[in-house]
């Protein structure tokens, strides 16, 4: 068997960071209980909205936690997106189209898509979804659609087992969770650019309105999850943190970025210096996280799954 030079042994070492601590603390969240498979969460400027997968419903959460409205739209709706005038999106996986709710009023079909649903993203005058070709993770799209009209305009392919999709920064970025590849799109003309994210798998991205943030694991490994702070203007990364769980779901403001691991730990990181300043364990037993969002300064949690097949919105006030 062949041996490695020491100096190149202690490269290699050198060249994995380790895992990175900050002071634990365990908080007890308020807790909203919804329907079967809760997923996907989006905010239409007052009310909180979560797609309640396997229930063929999305269900509107007012301001002070109570459930107004419950409305079905189509079987297993999972992402959500809002834009700037309310205007709250459902990604429906099986039935794959996009469903437009007003704040008030009934909503609507707004497109019908020609792949499999994989991720929904909007951007001020668009909405985004991400799209598997013949609904395989061997290669994937990302579909412009207007939201007033429903029409389409799809790029090239992007490449395999595309994860996550955000738009930020004038542009549309495209998680890849193989290849350690991120996408990006220009908005307007479709032409994809491509850069890599050394040894990383990227299941999750968040933006605030200067940086661009991802999430997932070190390639080839179950539990080595890592966060990434990109820099928007060339896709290149800045910043590098290890931790010891898969990073699930990313949510962030001007302050914070809130990294979510899949067995629910939650990393707190400074936004402007990328600096880990915390690590919170909620203290409600077992849950499964499905996505988040800082609304009104409070961090909300969905669990996909909580004490059973129903899930629930954690909602944490003192977080920071």
């Amino acid at each position: 068997m062949m041996r490695l030079p020491i100096t190149i042994l202690l490269v290699l070492v050198a060249a994995v960071p380790a895992f990175a601590q900050a002071p634990e603390r365990t908080l007890t969240p308020s807790i909203l209980r919804v329907g079967k498979w809760a997923e996907g969460i989006a905010s239409d400027g007052k009310a909180l909205w979560v797609a309640e997968s396997g229930q063929r419903s999305i269900v509107q959460i007012a301001g002070n936690g109570a459930i107004q409205r419950r409305l079905t739209i189509g079987r297993l709706p999972v992402g959500m997106a809002a834009l700037p005038d309310g205007r709250v999106h459902a990604l429906v996986h099986t039935d794959r189209i996009v469903w437009q709710q007003p704040i008030t009023g009934a909503g609507r079909k707004l497109a019908t898509l020609a792949d499999c649903p994989q991720g929904l993203a909007a951007s001020t005058q668009a909405l985004w979804a991400l799209t598997l070709s013949n609904c395989s993770s061997v290669d994937s799209q990302a579909v412009r659609i207007d939201p007033t009209t429903g029409a389409q305009a799809t790029t090239a392919k992007l490449g395999e087992w595309a994860q996550a999709i955000a738009v930020a920064h004038g542009k549309v970025w495209v998680g890849h969770a193989r290849g350690e590849r991120l996408s990006i799109v220009d908005p307007q003309s479709l032409a994809i650019e491509r850069t890599t994210v050394r040894g990383a798998e990227l299941w999750a991205l968040a933006s605030n309105r200067t940086g661009l943030f991802a999430g997932g694991r070190i390639a080839g490994t179950m539990d080595q999850g890592l966060i990434v702070s990109i820099d928007p203007r060339d896709g290149a990364e800045t910043g590098r943190l290890r931790v010891d769980e898969l990073i699930q779901t990313l949510a962030a403001d001007d302050e914070t970025l809130v990294a979510i691991g899949d067995k629910g730990t939650i990393w707190i990181v400074a936004a402007k210096d990328f600096t880990l300043r915390g690590r919170i364990n909620l203290g409600v037993g077992t849950y499964r996280p499905s996505s988040a969002l800082i609304h009104d300064g409070k961090l909300v949690v969905v669990a996909q799954q909580y004490q059973g097949e129903n899930g629930a919105v954690f909602t944490l006030t003192d977080w920071r």
